[in-house]
Formats: structure tokens, C-alpha cells, sequence
């Protein structure tokens, strides 16, 4: 999100499915760049007091220069449960929305095809539905990686 203008256009996305989400949702928002911080440790049920900290949160997070989508999907796969043994966590999340321009410029995988093919490989036991909202034109690694796990992708 090189741009200014798009990342402003995620937290306000951010923040409309913040306040659509049902009462009593599990959720965490993990924000990404060079590296990849969590608001908490853990999903947490999603009431009045949760939601204004989510989006306070939200507003507090600044623009970085470069993204590691892999690493932020691979944390947001520790919200479901452990990808190396396949065990589900009793209080994981089973969806995951992922706002990004979708473009990785860093980390250990930056190829869209092959972040796509990995992380819906490393979720295979677990089986967690992402949804993904590109804003930049196309992002082939949202794209796919919405197609293969079940959930919906939008691009802004």
C-alpha cells in the first residue's frame, strides 16, 4: 500500500466490517507491513467495549513501506489453530478477512501464486474461510487464496 489514499481505504473497509460483524463474533485485526502486530494475543468476543478498541486501534495504525503479506497470513492462521499439527484451537476464529493491496514486497514468500498455494496448503486440517478485499486493480494471491479455502474476494 504505497499509497496513502489505499491505506486510508483499508481502515475505512476496516472499520465497516468491524461494525457489521454480529455480537459475540471472535475476532483479532492483525495489521501487517515489514512485520505482522496483533491488537491481542488472542480472538476475543466481539461486543461494545471490543469494538471500540478494534477501531481505535484501527485509526492509531500508520502506513509502512513495505508488506509481508506471507507472514501476516501465516499469524492469522494461529487465530484458527496450529498449522503444523492441524489442531484447531477451542476458542479459534474460522474466518479471516484480509484487506491488502496484495502486493508482497518482503518476507519469506513474495510470489502471489506460490503465497496463495502455501498458506491454503499450511490450512488444509484446519480449514479456515478467507475473505479477501484487494485494493489495488487485480491481486492474483487474494484472488486464489479466497477461491480455494471458500470465501468471497473483492477487488476496490
Amino acid at each position: 500500500m504505497r499509497e496513502q489514499g489505499r491505506f486510508d481505504a483499508a481502515k475505512r473497509e476496516l472499520k465497516r466490517i468491524l461494525e457489521t460483524l454480529p455480537e459475540g463474533a471472535l475476532f483479532n485485526v492483525i495489521f501487517f507491513g515489514g512485520s505482522a502486530v496483533s491488537l491481542w494475543k488472542y480472538p476475543r468476543a466481539l461486543d461494545s467495549r471490543t469494538r471500540a478498541e478494534a477501531a481505535a486501534y484501527v485509526e492509531r495504525m500508520g502506513l509502512e513501506s513495505c508488506t509481508d503479506l506471507y507472514g501476516a497470513l501465516e499469524k492469522a492462521l494461529t487465530m484458527v489453530g496450529n498449522p503444523d499439527s492441524g489442531r484447531l484451537y477451542e476458542d479459534g476464529v474460522d474466518t479471516i478477512v484480509v484487506l491488502s493491496d496484495g502486493q508482497a514486497t518482503t518476507g519469506k514468500v513474495i510470489d502471489d501464486e506460490l503465497i496463495a498455494r502455501i498458506i491454503t496448503r499450511r490450512a488444509r486440517y484446519l480449514r479456515p474461510v478467507f475473505h479477501t478485499v484487494s485494493l489495488s486493480n487485480d491481486s492474483k494471491s487474494l484472488r486464489l487464496l479466497a477461491e480455494k479455502t471458500g470465501g468471497e474476494y473483492v477487488a476496490k
